[in-house]
């Protein structure tokens, strides 16, 4: 199964670290790239940087944005 999250802030990264044990494949993106790297290398192999266009083309999405962001 992949997970797409899209935003690594709070919200995202929370559920991206309680998946991270799950045997799930993590895909994440964020603006900023350098955050979804650090939250990928604290969780391990299974936790990836993706594009955009990797996360949402995954099983699940998870949309971890303000409101404001969504567009």
């Amino acid at each position: 199964m992949k997970i797409g999250f899209v935003g690594t802030g709070h919200m995202g990264s929370s559920f991206a670290v309680a998946l991270g044990g799950s045997g799930a494949e993590l895909y994440l993106h964020n603006r900023t790239r350098s955050k979804a790297e650090a939250l990928a290398a604290s969780i391990g192999p299974q936790a990836h940087v993706a594009t955009l266009e990797e996360a949402i083309g995954c099983d699940y999405v998870l949309l971890g944005v303000k409101p404001k962001d969504v567009e």
